[in-house]
């Protein structure tokens, strides 16, 4: 594998371990799928408002505390490490709140959005703070 894949795939497994526990997913039974065959990117990653490619989609058996994150690794290589972690927490949140979808992912979307930006204020907040548990 590319050396910048093999990079992106390091920084996605610490920010995965670094929230699953703090976000009370260490109980569920999360597989991480990576894709980087550009015929499958195609196919698993177009996002289902528009034509563009999304970095990860994520499915969720909330009854019984299962879910799959397929990521879509080059799409990763370019970002960086405060990207890859907000894009992680943003992940993980959409196994928190999958069960109350509805009709589209629209509304999920911007509901983990802000979960996301809510958990990372709290963190910086934290370290503002001297907060040792949020170091």
């Amino acid at each position: 594998m590319d050396s910048k894949l093999d990079e992106a795939k390091v920084l996605i497994e610490k920010y995965l371990e670094k929230w699953v526990t703090p976000l009370g997913l260490g109980w569920w039974k999360i597989d991480i799928v990576y894709y980087d065959d550009p015929g499958e990117i195609v196919k698993n990653f177009t996002s289902e408002d528009s034509d563009y490619l999304v970095l990860a989609k994520v499915f969720a058996k909330w009854q019984y505390m299962k879910a799959t994150i397929r990521i879509n690794l080059p799409a990763w290589v370019d970002l960086d490490e405060e990207d890859v972690e907000k894009d992680i927490l943003h992940e993980l949140c959409h196994i928190l709140v999958n069960e109350m979808r509805e009709d589209d992912i629209l509304h999920e979307e911007r509901v983990v959005s802000t979960l996301q930006r809510a958990f990372m204020w709290v963190i910086d907040a934290g370290r503002d703070e001297g907060m040792e548990a949020v170091k």
